[in-house]
């Protein structure tokens, strides 16, 4: 376990969790790691590395993305006073998936 986190985290939570995960298949880990990890805000997400944040949206505010070659514009906000950001990055490609949902 990291060192940072040590701290923060008690022996006691470990055993109980490990314990409550011993009875699973493999595939039922499986499953249930990816059912903790839906829980998580970033789960399914691409992110992107941005030199100056600007802010942070929820994905149903986002109403419109325009990916060029080296860039992306993304249209949150309200439909008739949507705030436009422009992101340049050399990954602009991975984010022609998120245009298609």
């Amino acid at each position: 376990m990291p060192r940072d986190i040590r701290t923060s985290i008690r022996v006691e939570d470990i055993v109980v969790a490990h314990k409550s995960v011993l009875d699973l298949t493999p595939n039922q880990a499986i499953l249930a790691f990816i059912e903790l990890l839906k829980k998580w805000d970033l789960f399914g997400s691409t992110v992107f590395e941005v030199s100056n944040y600007v802010a942070s949206y929820d994905f149903r505010e986002v109403l419109h993305s325009s990916p060029s070659i080296n860039s992306i514009m993304i249209v949150v906000g309200h439909v008739a006073k949507g705030n436009k950001y422009m992101f340049h990055t050399n990954q602009v490609c991975q984010s022609c998936i998120t245009k298609s949902y």
